[in-house]
């Protein structure tokens, strides 16, 4: 049997149970650290442009975690925003593509 097989067979089934999960909007975080834990701070702002000397948010929520929960936070964060950024990239260029090819159809 190969390391991975013995990997799924010993790895938990995790189960999402979503019924009490609230959803929030962010346009605003901050995060901040302690000797045990680290604290995401989220909250929106409702400024527009940057001229204004004093900017005012409001924050709704807070989460705290263990150093070792964060870090895979942000693997987890990293990977996933990495993926985004290549599919985003992938239909950009098809899209110069199917440009160039109307262009070309056309002449």
């Amino acid at each position: 049997m190969s390391n991975e097989e013995k990997a799924k067979q010993e790895s938990p089934v995790i189960k999402w149970d979503d019924k009490d999960m609230q959803t929030s909007y962010a346009n605003v975080s901050n995060v901040a650290v302690t000797q045990d834990e680290v604290m995401m701070l989220f909250g929106t702002s409702q400024v527009w442009n940057n001229s204004q000397d004093e900017i005012d948010v409001s924050l709704s929520n807070r989460v705290i975690m263990t150093h070792s929960a964060a870090k895979r936070f942000l693997l987890l964060l990293t990977k996933t925003l990495s993926d985004y950024e290549k599919g985003q990239k992938a239909m950009r260029e098809a899209a110069v593509s199917a440009q160039e090819q109307s262009k070309d159809s056309v002449q």
